[in-house]
């Protein structure tokens, strides 16, 4: 029951506007079926608002970064990225907020809580990022996204790397050695 247009709404009319117990309890299980995977998935999950402040973070920022979630919430996601690819990642951001999404995966660079770098594998990791904008109708109202940690991956890969340029390079010695060996040969002869 609702009070007459011509009457404000007084302590009467509260239990009208309270929402009964069974309501909040669905609310409740409702937020708790959604909040565990992205509480307990290993991946960071982060909502920006659209001026690229966290409003939202998971507790695995943490674990790769050394900061609570709510450490995070109203600072810029250019606070945690690698100065070298802020212009990059900033780039590929305004692609998804006017929904020009060029880029659909990137790896970067982030620094942790201390953010010295001294050790890539302590204070710089690399992530794959994967973001999407969010829409109220056609206004943007914020990027939605999940960053994974890739720094192990990134380590095999340059290892890999060095092994490779070790054998080209000591294939490459051993044949301007027989080179070497036959033009002596030549010259000799």
């Amino acid at each position: 029951m609702s009070a007459p247009p011509d009457r404000k709404p007084d302590a009467d009319d509260a239990g009208a506007l309270q929402p009964d117990s069974a309501a909040l309890q669905e609310l409740a299980l409702s937020e708790a079926r959604y909040r565990a995977p992205v509480e307990g998935s290993s991946d960071f999950i982060y909502v920006l608002d659209p001026d690229s402040r966290f409003i939202s973070a998971n507790s695995e920022i943490g674990h790769l970064l050394g900061y609570s979630p709510d450490e995070v919430i109203e600072r810029r996601y250019t606070d945690v990225l690698h100065p070298e690819d802020i212009d990059r990642v900033g780039r590929a951001f305004h692609e998804r907020r006017t929904g020009d999404r060029a880029a659909r995966r990137m790896e970067v660079r982030l620094r942790s809580r201390g953010g010295v770098i001294r050790d890539v594998e302590m204070d710089v990791r690399h992530f794959s990022f994967s973001a999407h904008g969010l829409y109220r109708g056609t206004d943007y109202v914020g990027t939605h996204g999940v960053a994974r940690d890739i720094t192990e991956r990134k380590y095999q890969e340059s290892k890999r790397l060095v092994i490779q340029r070790v054998r080209e390079g000591v294939w490459s010695m051993t044949t301007a050695d027989q080179i070497q060996q036959v033009l002596e040969a030549i010259a000799d002869g």
